[in-house]
């Protein structure tokens, strides 16, 4: 295994950021998708391991995923635990012209890499993102509607090579970006803990001039636990996008921008997604309902935090917030906080 310097003697191409915690087996799975990639003719790759305080056997798995692999396997240490502080660190680390971000719970198509490059090279981008699809069988898949999809992972897989919006930025699950950006954006926000750093990085990039594309051709597949299958967990995530979703309009858009939002988003969900809710609960049509029952709590989530915004001391919600901490998540579902049921039923 490669140590902080890489063995090569060419200089690297590409740089896959991969940061991980406590999720040996899965990061198994991801490191030998990545071995198997195909490479441009001509580039230089190296696979940079962040390991973020783990505590099982992460070490180990880099270790054997080293043996044999086409492209250099290096391990980093990051004490500071965060999915931010770790790809900062990876950043830091890596000796790639371009950094490519990979997740330890993915596993990624063959020409995954060669599709984020083409993108780049076609369009002339510094940051290029690409397609998630959840690793789940077409059955399990029939039994999620689109908005439950998009919250476990889902990302647009069809259509063709386009400019990302504000709506559909790149994710580090999956994404490229130049060196140089970097150099003049700064790395990840690691104030941003309940998550939205991704999506805050590339929208500081924007701000700057750096137009994100994104090609439905560049496929990771998302590993799904079971544990995420549920309704506890889908509402959940829901209150804690929505409550990121709040503080990141904070920041574009200043106090009064996420207040005149979060009216919007109150006044869409009472006049549209709850009688559409109550239309599917009469029907019972499980897994819209589902859905529809996600939007609103994405949007109580949102107004939540918006509230927390306006009056910090008055509204401070300690309790509900510490609720949607990531570090939460497993308690949530086995505790049934939220109003139980499964996603498929």
């Amino acid at each position: 295994m490669a140590s902080e310097a890489s063995s090569s003697a060419e200089p690297i191409s590409v740089s896959i950021v991969v940061p991980t915690r406590n999720r040996a087996s899965l990061l198994a799975r991801a490191l030998a998708s990545l071995k198997a990639i195909t490479i441009p003719r001509g580039l230089t790759c190296e696979i940079v391991v962040v390991d973020n305080a783990s505590s099982d056997a992460t070490a180990e798995e880099v270790l054997k995923a080293s043996a044999g692999s086409p492209a250099p396997i290096r391990y980093v240490c990051e004490k500071r635990t965060g999915v931010a502080q770790a790809r900062n660190t990876g950043v830091s680390a890596a000796q790639g012209t371009w950094i490519a971000f990979f997740d330890d719970d993915e596993t990624a198509a063959p020409d995954w890499l060669e599709y984020l490059l083409l993108a780049a090279e076609v369009t002339g981008a510094s940051c290029v993102g690409g397609a998630y699809r959840l690793d789940l069988s077409q059955d399990e898949l029939s039994r999620l509607s689109p908005t439950c999809r998009a919250i476990l992972g889902e990302k647009q897989t069809s259509g063709g090579l386009c400019r990302c919006t504000r709506r559909n930025r790149p994710g580090t699950g999956n994404a490229l970006v130049s060196r140089d950006v970097f150099l003049r954006v700064g790395g990840f926000d690691e104030m941003l803990a309940r998550g939205g750093s991704d999506w805050d990085f590339f929208a500081r990039a924007e701000r700057l001039g750096y137009q994100a594309w994104y090609t439905p051709d560049a496929i990771i597949y998302h590993h799904v636990p079971s544990h995420r299958m549920t309704q506890e967990y889908l509402l959940w995530a829901s209150l804690r996008h929505g409550a990121s979703l709040a503080f990141l309009d904070l920041r574009e858009r200043g106090t009064w921008g996420v207040a005149v939002l979060a009216i919007f988003r109150a006044v869409q969900a009472i006049g549209i997604n709850l009688p559409i809710f109550v239309l599917h609960a009469a029907l019972a049509q499980s897994p819209a309902l589902l859905g529809r029952k996600c939007l609103l709590w994405r949007a109580i989530g949102y107004s939540r935090q918006t509230l927390r915004i306006l009056a910090p001391r008055m509204l401070p919600q300690a309790a509900f917030f510490e609720s949607i901490e990531f570090h939460r998540e497993l308690e949530a579902v086995a505790t049934r906080v939220l109003p139980g049921g499964r996603a498929q039923e």
